[in-house]
C-alpha cells in the first residue's frame, strides 16, 4: 500500500469518522437545535399567521426545499475546518442578536424571523468559516422566500394587480371589439359581470413561480445582479400570463358563450396559464444564459495575466481586488478555535 502507517485514503468511504470529525457533526446538530429553540415561539407565530394566509401557504415547500439543498450541497463535502470565532462572525452575530432583541420589544415576528435567519448564517460562518458559507448560502438565503412582504405589502400587491390584470384585459376586449364596461376590478359584457378576485389576480402563481426561479439561480450559484434579472423576467411573464387568462375567460363567453369562470375549466386555463409563464420564464433564462454564461472572472481565478485585461478589469484586479482579499482576511481570520468536544462539553 502506499499509504504510510496510520493514513487513510481520503476517498475510502468505509473509513469512519474520527472522533474531532464526529465531534463537528454534534457541534453543528446542537448549534443549530439552540438557534431553532432560542426563535422557537417566533418561528411557531410566523408559521401560524403564513398559514393563516392563501398566497403563503407554500411555505413548507421554502422549508423541505432548503433543507434538502442544503444536505445535497454537503453530502460530497469534506469538512476540515475547526470551528473558529472571527470579526465577522462576531459581527453577524451582534447584528442578529440585536434583531432578535428588536423584534421581542417590537414584538414582530418579521424581524425575529429575519434575525433567525442571520443567526442561522453566523453559525454558519462559526461552523465552517467562508468554504461552508459557500456551499451554504443558496440553502440559507432561499428561506427569505418564506418571509411576507413588510408592512402588509402583500395586499397592496394583491390590489394593484387586479387593476393591472381588469385594465389590460379591458384594453385587450376592445382591441377584439367586445362590447364591455369597467367598473373598479369588475367587467361587464352584455350578459354577465366578471370580478377579478384576490385569486384571479395572480399572486399566487406569483409567488410560486418566483420561488421556483429563486430556487432554480441559487442552484446554479446567481449573482445578484443575475438573481435580480431573474425575478424581474418572472415577475413579467407571470403578470402577461394572469392577464391572458382574464381576457380569455372574458372573450370567450362573450364570444362562444363558453364558461371559463367556473369548474374544472377554471382550473385548467389557471393551471395552463401558470405552466406558460414558468416556461417562458425558464425559457428567457436560458437565453440569458446563452448570451452572457454563467461563470467566474478569470482574473479571480488568476487563469490570465493581468496586462492581458481590459483598463478598468485590469484596474480592479491589481487594485481593488487585492485590498479586497486583504480586508476579508482580516475579518475571516479565527480570532477563538475551541475544540468541537470541549464546546459540547460546556453545552452539556
Amino acid at each position: 500500500s502506499a499509504l504510510k502507517s496510520g493514513q487513510k485514503s481520503v476517498n475510502d468511504k468505509s473509513v469512519k469518522f474520527s472522533e474531532p470529525v464526529t465531534n463537528r457533526y454534534v457541534l453543528a446538530l446542537t448549534i443549530f437545535s439552540i438557534v431553532v429553540l432560542l426563535h422557537a415561539a417566533v418561528l411557531y407565530s410566523m408559521g401560524a399567521w403564513l398559514w393563516g394566509r392563501e398566497h403563503y401557504q407554500f411555505f413548507p415547500i421554502v422549508l423541505l426545499g432548503s433543507a434538502t439543498f442544503a444536505w445535497f450541497r454537503l453530502r460530497d463535502t469534506e469538512w476540515t475546518i475547526t470551528p473558529g470565532l472571527s470579526i465577522r462572525v462576531m459581527l453577524y452575530g451582534l447584528a442578529s442578536a440585536t434583531l432578535f432583541g428588536f423584534g421581542i420589544l417590537a414584538k414582530s415576528r418579521w424581524v425575529g424571523t429575519i434575525a433567525f435567519i442571520g443567526m442561522l448564517w453566523t453559525a454558519i460562518w462559526f461552523m465552517g468559516g467562508k468554504t461552508m458559507a459557500r456551499h451554504l448560502k443558496g440553502p440559507v438565503f432561499v428561506l427569505l422566500l418564506a418571509v411576507p412582504l413588510p408592512l402588509n405589502l402583500d395586499l397592496s400587491l394583491i390590489i394593484n394587480l387586479q387593476k393591472m390584470a381588469s385594465n389590460v384585459a379591458s384594453n385587450l376586449l376592445d382591441v377584439r371589439n367586445v362590447v364591455h364596461s369597467i367598473s373598479g376590478v369588475a367587467i361587464r359584457t352584455l350578459d354577465k359581470e366578471f370580478m377579478v378576485e384576490e385569486a384571479c389576480s395572480g399572486i399566487h402563481s406569483l409567488f410560486s413561480c418566483v420561488t421556483v426561479m429563486v430556487f432554480w439561480a441559487a442552484f446554479f450559484r446567481y449573482g445578484l445582479i443575475r438573481l435580480a434579472l431573474t425575478i424581474s423576467q418572472t415577475i413579467f411573464w407571470v403578470m402577461l400570463a394572469n392577464t391572458a387568462r382574464v381576457f380569455i375567460t372574458i372573450f370567450a363567453h362573450a364570444r362562444w358563450g363558453t364558461e371559463l369562470d367556473t369548474g374544472w375549466q377554471h382550473e385548467f386555463l389557471g393551471m395552463a396559464t401558470y405552466l406558460g409563464a414558468l416556461g417562458l420564464a425558464l425559457s428567457t433564462d436560458q437565453l440569458f444564459r446563452f448570451l452572457a454564461p454563467v461563470g467566474v472572472h478569470a482574473f479571480a481565478k488568476n487563469e490570465i495575466h493581468y496586462g492581458n485585461l481590459g483598463n478598468s478589469t485590469g484596474y480592479y484586479a491589481q487594485t481593488v481586488e487585492p485590498t479586497l482579499r486583504k480586508i476579508r482576511r482580516f475579518f475571516d481570520k479565527p480570532r477563538f478555535q475551541p475544540k468541537a468536544g470541549l464546546i459540547i462539553t460546556l453545552l452539556s
